[in-house]
C-alpha cells in the first residue's frame, strides 16, 4: 500500500513538473507553424476578431442570420448566431422576469413565484432544446448537410419558436 501511495505521488509530482515546464511553451507568441498555406486562418486570432463584423440575429425570414453556406467561416458564423441567439432568448426572458416583478397590483409573494416558474420554465425549456437538437438531429441529419447544420438549424428554430411564444404570453 505504501509503495502504490509512493507511486502515485511520484506520479503526480511529474505531472506537475511536466506542466510547469509545458506551459511557459506553450505561451510564446514564435511558435512555427507546420504547413501554414495548407492551414486556413479561422480568424481565432484577436486583431481578426476585432475586425469582423458584428453577427446579425437570425429571423424567421433569415433563419440564418447573415452566415453564408458558401463561405469559408460558415460553421464558425453558426456557433457565434447560436450563442447569440441563447444569450438573447436568455435576455428576454430576465426582461420579462423583472416586469413580473415590477406590478404593483399583484403581491409580492405572487410575483415571486411567477419569476422562479419563468426561470424553471425557461431551464426546462433549455434542456429541451439541447436533447432535441443535440442527440434527435443525428436522426435527421440528410446527407447533404453536416450534423453542425442540422444541428445549428435545429437549434435556432427552436430559439425563435421561444422567443415568439414569450413574445405572444408576455408582450412588450
Amino acid at each position: 500500500m505504501k509503495h502504490q501511495l509512493s507511486i502515485f505521488f511520484s506520479l503526480g509530482l511529474l505531472a506537475v513538473v511536466s506542466l510547469t515546464v509545458a506551459i511557459p511553451c506553450l505561451a510564446q507568441e514564435n511558435i512555427r507553424k507546420i504547413a501554414p498555406e495548407q492551414i486556413p486562418n479561422y480568424g481565432f486570432d484577436t486583431e481578426v476578431e476585432r475586425s469582423r463584423p458584428p453577427v446579425v440575429p437570425a429571423t424567421r425570414e433569415k433563419p440564418f442570420g447573415e452566415c453564408q453556406p458558401e463561405g469559408r467561416m460558415w460553421s464558425f458564423c453558426l456557433n457565434r448566431l447560436v450563442d447569440l441567439m441563447d444569450r438573447t432568448v436568455e435576455a428576454q426572458v430576465a426582461y420579462i422576469g423583472s416586469r413580473l416583478m415590477l406590478r404593483a397590483d399583484v403581491p409580492e409573494g405572487k410575483r415571486t413565484l411567477w419569476v422562479s416558474n419563468l426561470n424553471r420554465g425557461q431551464a426546462m425549456w433549455r434542456a429541451l432544446k439541447e436533447q432535441e437538437c443535440g442527440i434527435l438531429s443525428t436522426a435527421e441529419q440528410s446527407r447533404l448537410k453536416a450534423y453542425y447544420e442540422v444541428r445549428a438549424g435545429c437549434q435556432l428554430n427552436q430559439i425563435l419558436t421561444r422567443m415568439e411564444d414569450l413574445d405572444r404570453r408576455f408582450p412588450p
